[in-house]
């Protein structure tokens, strides 16, 4: 009797699923239609994306997942704060991609305090060092080509300091450090072209680290998957926000920073010479690692007995 019984529940519970499948399919390619059309899987990602605000208008988006934006050509603000970037891709004048006899040319790379976040052209550090280099009778023999960009971390800045030292023949390579993290997104810009040209990112950001807890979701975020399907990225991200994650970055950033910043001072031993700078609101013993065993000069300028805003990371000319 209980066989019996058993055997009728399964004909029904078959009959049931047969029905069911159907409507769950269904359910799921209506969802799947309605986030591709509405974006909102896109848009979710975009709110847990760090980013970059400052001068937003005088960078663009790259797809190269190592760097994610640079300076954008172009001339921006207005008289009280005036930013104009060269054809190059550099903030300040127009120059010669062949460099002139005689000239020995200095590029620079760092985060804001190097492009002049709220300065005007001429009031940036690398152009003041310019117009001091060329003083007297070394006038015209110099130039410092700022590649500084807003937000840049040790990681960005080496992948560009490699592509200008290929194009642009520099005698001395200046490494301005001064922030530490992961890379930062573009503020006012979707995320979306980045990730469909890079889908390793979705592993990049979506992998465990042992401060995020017990969850690991390079189980759960299958790249092939985010790739392919908006339901899927919506509820993969989703769990994320459940969890408490307000944000995605990548496993131990510090480490590939400094990683790729001795990697490049190692790679333009025989093509120039290098260097580290530190401004005075950076603390040298935070970035030890991205110098150690390289024999890359140091340069750290302090600002002790100083008023405190010698020690600002973005001075204002007085």
């Amino acid at each position: 009797m209980n066989g019996r019984l058993l055997s009728r529940y399964g004909r029904r519970a078959g009959k049931r699923a047969l029905f069911l499948l159907p409507l769950l399919a269904a359910a799921v390619l209506a969802a799947e239609i309605f986030l591709r059309a509405s974006g909102l899987d896109w848009k979710l990602l975009d709110k847990m994306l760090y980013r970059q605000r400052n001068d937003a208008d005088a960078h663009r988006i790259d797809l190269n997942p190592d760097i994610l934006y640079r300076l954008r050509p172009g001339r921006f603000g207005d008289d009280a704060h005036r930013v104009s970037i060269n054809s190059f891709g550099f903030r300040g004048p127009e120059r010669s991609a062949e460099k002139p006899a005689g000239v020995f040319r200095i590029l620079v790379e760092g985060g804001s305090n190097v492009y002049g976040q709220g300065l005007n052209d001429e009031d940036t550090w690398p152009a003041r060092l310019e117009e001091r280099l060329n003083e007297g009778p070394g006038a015209g023999r110099f130039e410092v080509w700022n590649q500084g960009t807003c937000a840049y971390v040790g990681a960005q800045m080496a992948v560009l300091a490699r592509e200008a030292a290929e194009k642009y023949d520099f005698d001395l390579a200046i490494l301005a450090l001064s922030n530490q993290g992961d890379r930062a997104f573009l503020w006012g810009s979707s995320a979306q072209p980045v990730f469909e040209a890079n889908p390793a990112l979705w592993s990049n950001l979506m992998s465990s680290s042992e401060d995020r807890g017990a969850v690991d979701f390079g189980t759960v975020a299958r790249p092939g998957w985010l790739r392919a399907s908006a339901l899927y990225r919506y509820l993969a991200l989703g769990l994320r926000v459940r969890k408490g994650y307000t944000h995605l970055s990548i496993a131990d950033p510090e480490s590939r920073n400094a990683a790729m910043i001795r990697e490049f001072i190692t790679w333009a031993e025989e093509r120039m010479k290098t260097c580290v700078f530190l401004c005075p609101a950076v603390e040298p013993d935070l970035y030890t690692d991205y110098w150690r065993g390289t024999g890359a000069p140091v340069f750290t300028l302090r600002a002790d007995g100083k008023p405190a805003e010698y020690a600002d990371l973005h001075p204002r000319r007085r």
